[in-house]
């Protein structure tokens, strides 16, 4: 009866150890947000104000869109190629519970900030103040990695 009763508590303790040391896996969670914009470059593809498209405009002024990249890094600071091929780096952080990039936090004549419209795994919509020849605009960016 005494082995009866030690072979049943090994049974179950077979079966339960196995059902109790098993955890749901992290391999499916997603990306944060933060791993989502520092995980490589971001290559513009298209520029709109509003809904209107005004990539056409940069073509035609002998701009090409994807000449301009941005790459965040991990420990809050960014690289970023202009259209014209002038570079410009800086800092960068969340903002509004990381719906918004904060741009050169404290440096008066470059701060901005941009709105995040999309962030996924290959895709960065960017709205703010957009520089051109003819002063600043409002403007969305959109990137591709």
């Amino acid at each position: 009866m005494k082995n009866l009763r030690l072979l049943f508590f090994l049974f179950l303790s077979v079966l339960i150890v196995p059902l109790v040391s098993c955890d749901d896996d992290d391999d499916d969670a997603e990306p944060s947000r933060r791993e989502l914009l520092t995980s490589g470059q971001w290559t513009a593809f298209g520029l709109y104000q509003g809904n209107q498209d005004m990539t056409p405009l940069l073509v035609a002024a002998g701009l090409n869109i994807s000449d301009m990249k941005i790459t965040f890094k991990d420990d809050g600071t960014y690289t970023a190629t202009a259209v014209d091929g002038s570079q410009d780096s800086g800092t960068w952080e969340f903002t509004n519970n990381e719906q918004a990039i904060l741009f050169d936090k404290g440096d008066q004549d470059n701060e901005l900030t941009a709105v995040i419209n999309k962030l996924d795994n290959s895709e960065l919509f960017l709205e703010g103040e957009i520089e051109t020849d003819n002063g600043t605009m409002e403007g969305e960016i959109r990137f591709r990695r």
